[in-house]
């Protein structure tokens, strides 16, 4: 009787560990902090500026200031979504943005951003992110397509033009801006954070 107890509980606890390995190296959500990976199931908070990771038995709460990168696979729609942490010279704070499109110009999105607890302004959801420094997403016409000047300037008017692109269209912002850094090389870090 005693030898099939211990068999039982020996053979629990190696299902109990082999489903957790499972879990583990299943997960596609990630967190990079502090030059740290960490793989496991994540929720990012953009209204309190944290998040949350379960990876294996731990679960740990960070705010954006803690957080370099943050890697989320939606499984409703299967599509990841990537984002970036700093205040990029805006003020001390640090801010979630998701990223929409990397290359030459990162293309930024994060609704509802106020930069201070002061701060009555509303600021448009998308942001460029060039050298570092984050800048609001030119809201007229001629500001926005000055993004695009040298060499392909007249294709990205083109572009504009014939794919019909709205500046607050989420969506054509994103293949709009996706074209255009395909042009170039995506450098090794396409950000700085003010940290």
């Amino acid at each position: 009787m005693k030898r099939k107890s211990i068999l039982f509980l020996v053979s629990v606890l190696a299902s109990i560990s082999i489903s957790a390995q499972v879990g583990m190296s299943d997960s596609t959500d990630f967190v990079v902090t502090s030059g740290e990976t960490i793989r496991g199931v994540v929720k990012v908070n953009l209204e309190r500026n944290d998040l949350m990771i379960r990876s294996g038995r731990h679960i740990y709460n960070w705010t954006a200031d803690k957080v370099d990168q943050v890697s989320v696979l939606d499984p409703s729609t299967g599509e990841r979504h990537e984002y970036l942490t700093g205040g990029f010279g805006m003020n001390e704070g640090s801010f979630f943005f998701e990223v929409l499109s990397v290359g030459q110009i990162v293309l930024l999105y994060r609704e509802g951003l106020k930069f201070s607890q002061y701060d009555e302004t509303t600021y448009p959801p998308f942001y460029i992110l060039q050298d570092g420094v984050l800048h609001s997403l030119a809201q007229n016409k001629k500001e926005f397509m000055s993004l695009f000047d040298g060499d392909y300037a007249s294709e990205m008017s083109d572009y504009f033009k014939s794919n019909d692109v709205d500046i607050s269209d989420r969506m054509k912002l994103k293949q709009m801006f996706t074209h255009y850094n395909a042009k170039f090389s995506i450098p090794d870090h396409y950000y700085v954070t003010n940290r």
